[in-house]
């Protein structure tokens, strides 16, 4: 392996990213690292990358976690913690995300995931990409059966809300489950369920036109 293979392009991208986390980590303190590992709810960790109401930072790599339900935040949290995320090495991202989560009990993590809940709805980011009438139908058929016909989610099935959520997001995440980096964790059975989904989804355009219905959709008030 050349050099510039490790140092170039998505390595140099990754190592960079994992010096900014640990910096972060370092700054915010002994007394805010210990709150956020389970005597209180202290969000300001998660703020540095994930922005201070939830809104999101992409130039981090960071979601919005304005729009998430409290049992989704909370499954996804135990997932990292679990192994069920961030511990495919593919996974830069999910990697990054999990140190954080590996100190929280139980009760932290409820605690944190309703804190979490509570942010205010935003709207999600413009997504250029897509035809948003194609994705509507493409939606229905393949999507709307457990997520709901607008996006809306639906706990009974451990499908999330996707509604509101940033495109961005939305067509990493489907990527990742297309390419078996998210859902093929032993016991991951709500992942495994999108992995096989995925596989109906017959192309790159295809994904596109599903997140620019969601996207869209949403941000013009109509589901």
């Amino acid at each position: 392996m050349s050099c510039s293979n490790v140092i170039g392009g998505d390595g140099l991208r990754y190592w960079r990213r994992i010096l900014g986390v640990g910096l972060v980590w370092l700054c915010v303190g002994a007394e805010s690292r210990q709150e956020a590992l389970g005597s209180g709810v202290d969000l300001s960790v998660c703020g540095t990358c994930h922005g201070l109401a939830g809104e999101g930072n992409q130039a981090l790599d960071a979601p919005g976690l304005a729009n998430l339900e409290t049992w989704y935040v909370e499954r996804q949290l135990r997932g990292f913690r679990e192994g069920f995320r961030g511990t495919d090495s593919r996974d830069v991202e999910g990697t990054q995300m999990r140190p954080f989560v590996l100190g929280l009990d139980d009760t932290a993590i409820a605690g944190m995931a309703a804190a979490v809940a509570a942010y205010p709805d935003s709207a999600a980011t413009a997504y250029e990409g897509g035809d948003a009438e194609r994705g509507r139908i493409l939606y229905g058929h393949q999507c709307g059966a457990c997520h709901g016909p607008s996006g809306s989610g639906n706990q009974h099935l451990g499908a999330p809300r996707l509604a509101g959520l940033d495109g961005w997001y939305l067509d990493r995440q489907l990527v990742k489950f297309t390419e078996g980096v998210r859902g093929s964790a032993e016991g991951d059975a709500h992942g495994a369920q999108m992995v096989f989904v995925m596989q109906r989804i017959a192309s790159p355009a295809d994904a596109a036109d599903v997140i620019a219905y969601l996207v869209n959709a949403r941000s013009e008030g109509s589901p």
